[in-house]
């Protein structure tokens, strides 16, 4: 849907596959689009960010680790020490507190990465929605070209630069923005005398001239026989 913009082909003019033959306004869409891969870019930033606090937490887990080996070393040799009664209670409630508090910030080590992975996963899911909402906004985008699908000519131009196409509505003012034919292959229709017509049979060679076209002829073969009369 939108204003033509530019109709770069005529009435019965030849055009090739892949050509351009006239394109829509796209302000809009191409502003979703450079939006959504400004938006994607941001979204890729932040996974880079969050890829770094998992390798930190990751490093502060093994510090948490060593420091636990070094506190619980410390604690057993102080429950030793104070068992045989050689250390003082304050010196074994010290290493004692020095262990607990190592082993609690293990542990929060430990959260702070599920935390960051599950931060990442959200990013990474989001990228992906990002990337296939940028999918739909570029299909939207390459649909205000209008590009040939094949090598014919285009038989109606029904719409003028400054007018308004409207998608998906058949058999309304607007809805076709060109019909472009591949006339290598012509199907002719013909009325046949009824006197005549038992004469005709499906794979008959046939030569066709039109009044229109002097000193030319079409060779062809007959596809289709009607069972009842043409009124008209």
């Amino acid at each position: 849907f939108g204003r033509v913009t530019h109709i770069f082909v005529k009435e019965g003019e030849k055009v090739h596959k892949g050509e351009t033959v006239a394109t829509i306004e796209s302000v809009q869409q191409n502003a979703n689009v450079l939006g959504q891969k400004a938006s994607i870019l941001a979204a890729k930033r932040n996974i880079a960010a969050d890829l770094a606090a998992e390798r930190t937490a990751q490093a502060n887990i093994d510090h948490a680790k060593a420091q636990l080996s070094q506190s619980l070393s410390q604690f057993r040799r102080a429950k030793a020490l104070y068992k045989a009664q050689v250390m003082s209670r304050q010196n074994y409630d010290t290493d004692k507190a020095n262990y607990l508090t190592s082993a609690a910030s293990l542990q929060q080590a430990k959260d702070q990465l599920a935390q960051d992975k599950a931060q990442t996963s959200a990013a990474q899911a989001q990228l992906i929605t990002q990337q296939a909402t940028l999918k739909a906004n570029e299909d939207l985008l390459n649909k205000t070209v209008a590009v040939a699908p094949f090598d014919g000519i285009v038989t109606n131009l029904p719409v003028r630069v400054g007018e308004t196409v409207v998608e998906g509505i058949q058999n309304s003012q607007g809805s076709t923005l060109m019909t472009i034919a591949n006339m290598s292959a012509i199907t002719a229709e013909v009325m046949v005398d009824e006197d005549d017509i038992v004469n005709v049979a499906l794979g008959q060679p046939v030569t066709i001239s039109v009044d229109a076209l002097t000193n030319e002829t079409s060779k062809g073969t007959v596809t289709e026989v009607g069972d009842q009369a043409l009124l008209r």
